[in-house]
């Protein structure tokens, strides 16, 4: 199976940003930064992408939203090399919705929607079409369509199942079952539930905390 320690590009700064220990995730950070390449773009995208994970466990997503940003242009742009397969385009796309959500920025997260459904189909593989789904069922939930939310984020969850990618499915969990307690909903003790034992099961004690907040 898939999960933190599946983004290779750095588990041990990844990891702890998960986890929640943000002071152990800028350490590793810091010293791993220093032996990439930033001349190379896939170097320079991947140093992005960890430094975008940092800055969000840091509780700064303003500035995460600007660095995952920054790195994605240079995964999307075909004169760069990259392709909508490569996993630093899906980590970083991960970043950088995670990080507009943070930042309340709606619009920069609708953006983002627009340009992914502008790639041919064929480049639409199965997580980046799950992080979309459940991108659009918060932004559903912002606008208080419980129904509608609840439908893509079920759809994206079973995706992210699917595949076993197990960080974001356990994230989309918690924010299904955020939406469905806030409009008092039967389904929100089942979801709840279920991203508690994988945050568990992932040593991420404050999410842990965040799930038990709404429960």
């Amino acid at each position: 199976t898939h999960d933190g320690s599946s983004r290779d590009l750095g588990p041990e700064i990844f990891i702890p940003a998960f986890r929640g220990d943000a002071v152990e995730a800028r350490r590793a950070y810091e010293a791993h930064a220093e032996r990439l390449d930033e001349s190379e773009l896939q170097m320079l995208a991947a140093k992005l992408d960890l430094e975008a994970v940092v800055l969000l466990a840091e509780g700064r997503p303003a500035e995460a939203l600007e660095v995952a940003r920054r790195g994605w242009l240079i995964c999307i742009d075909d004169a760069n090399g990259f392709s909508w397969a490569h996993p630093l385009t899906k980590w970083l796309l991960e970043a950088l919705l995670e990080a507009a959500f943070d930042a309340g920025e709606r619009d920069v997260v609708e953006e983002t929607l627009r340009t992914v459904d502008l790639a041919p189909p064929v480049d639409h593989l199965p997580l980046t079409d799950a992080l979309v789904l459940v991108a659009r069922g918060r932004l559903q939930g912002l606008d208080g369509d419980v129904d509608g939310a609840e439908s893509l984020l079920r759809q994206g969850i079973a995706r992210l199942d699917e595949i076993e990618i197990r960080v974001p499915q356990a994230r989309a969990l918690l924010r299904l079952g955020e939406i469905l307690a806030a409009a008092d909903r039967p389904g929100a003790a089942g979801a709840l539930v279920e991203a508690r034992a994988m945050f568990v099961e992932l040593g991420a004690d404050a999410w842990v905390e965040r799930v038990d907040a709404v429960r």
